[in-house]
This record gives C-alpha cells, sequence and structure tokens, in this order.
C-alpha cells in the first residue's frame, strides 16, 4: 500500500490519533451549532501545537450527500444567532477580529493556538488566509493541490 501523504486539511468526519491529541487540543464545546469554521480552528489549532497531518493516498471513503430534512434546520432563527456567536468565538480564539464579543468566553485560555509553530506558518502551509478577500468564482484563489513541504518546530 502506498504511503499516506502529507495534508493540509482536516476533516472532522475523518481524522484518527492519539488520546494525547484530543487531551491536548480538545474541541471546544462553547461552540453551538458550528459547522463551517470548526475543521478549520481545529486544523489550525492541532498543527500549530505540533500535529501534523496524513491522508490515505487513496480513496477508502465518502460522504453522501444529499438534500434531507435535518435536525439543524428547525428553530433556524434561534439556531443562526447561536451559531454566529460561535463563529465569532472562534474567530476570536484564533486572533482574528471580531465584529462583537457577544459569544461565550468559557474557558477560552483551552481552546486558543498552539505554541510550536505561528498561526502564520498555519497560513503558508494551508493555503488559507482566513482574512483574505474572496476575488472571484473564476479565480483559483485557496489552490492547495502541491506537494507539501514538512514544517519543522
Amino acid at each position: 500500500m502506498p504511503k499516506p501523504r502529507l495534508s493540509s486539511q482536516l476533516a472532522g468526519g475523518f481524522n484518527f490519533g492519539g488520546c494525547k491529541q484530543t487531551k491536548e487540543v480538545r474541541d471546544d464545546p462553547y461552540t453551538p451549532y458550528l459547522f463551517h469554521g470548526e475543521e478549520y480552528s481545529r486544523a489550525a489549532r492541532l498543527w500549530t501545537s505540533g500535529y501534523d497531518f496524513y491522508a490515505p493516498s487513496e480513496d477508502i471513503a465518502y460522504h453522501w450527500y444529499e438534500k434531507r430534512k435535518v435536525v439543524w434546520e428547525r428553530d433556524w432563527n434561534e439556531r443562526f444567532v447561536l451559531q454566529q456567536m460561535s463563529k465569532r468565538r472562534i474567530r476570536y480564539s484564533l486572533k482574528l477580529p471580531v465584529t462583537v464579543e457577544d459569544f461565550d468566553h468559557t474557558d477560552l485560555k483551552n481552546f486558543t493556538l498552539g505554541t510550536k509553530r505561528t498561526f502564520e506558518q498555519w497560513k503558508n502551509f494551508s493555503g488559507i488566509d482566513p482574512l483574505a478577500k474572496f476575488i472571484s468564482s473564476d479565480v483559483v484563489q485557496f489552490d492547495n493541490c502541491h506537494k507539501l513541504e514538512y514544517v519543522p518546530y
């Protein structure tokens, strides 16, 4: 079987690692209804804490997305407000600007970036700058399909 490939992205539903990783860089339980941002935040916190990601070099699993009724669509007006506060908490924990500090500040110190690598190094490695302005749909803005170089710490 071919060797796993160094990866710059992390999938919440396809993330394997020892319990040390889970204890040191915990999922943030104070971000209800967060969907977009959860994986980026976790990846940034893990990578800056010295963890690397690897992916199989062959497809071994897939996720089937189809339109169906889902539980999080109920009470969306209420959930949307909480989701936006969760997004601001994530931005704050990554030291990104936030418009309002209306989110839960509980245990924020436990959900910050690591100290082994910098966030600047993470942005360069991942190829994703969360502050970059969207250019247009026909420009390859976040192209990270290249051979990655290991970043020591």
